[in-house]
């Protein structure tokens, strides 16, 4: 789901949607994009809500985006490693941000 206001990229939330759709799916691992304006993160899109009342995990992505992540934990290492490469490398080619 992504917010209807939402000026990012577009082409960068279409990939941030379908990795979050396939990592909810294997992982059960909830994700959002959030917009970092100062300490606040403002939903963009992904999942409003899991399944889960864990305290969700913060990344930044770069210093206007972060990722929300619920059960990040359960991932292996490596898996969130490449989630995390991923988006950036998306964020640097579509110049989202």
């Amino acid at each position: 789901m992504a917010n209807a206001t939402s000026t990012f990229n577009e082409s960068f939330l279409a990939a941030f949607l379908e990795i979050a759709e396939a990592v909810k799916s294997e992982f059960g691992v909830y994700l959002q994009v959030a917009e970092i304006l100062g300490k606040r993160w403002s939903f963009v899109a992904g999942e409003p809500e899991g399944s889960t009342f864990l305290p969700s995990k913060r990344l930044m992505l770069n210093e206007h985006l972060g990722l929300i992540a619920e059960n990040w934990e359960v991932l292996p290492r490596e898996k969130q490693e490449e989630i995390l490469s991923v988006l950036r490398e998306k964020l640097a080619v579509t110049r989202g941000m």
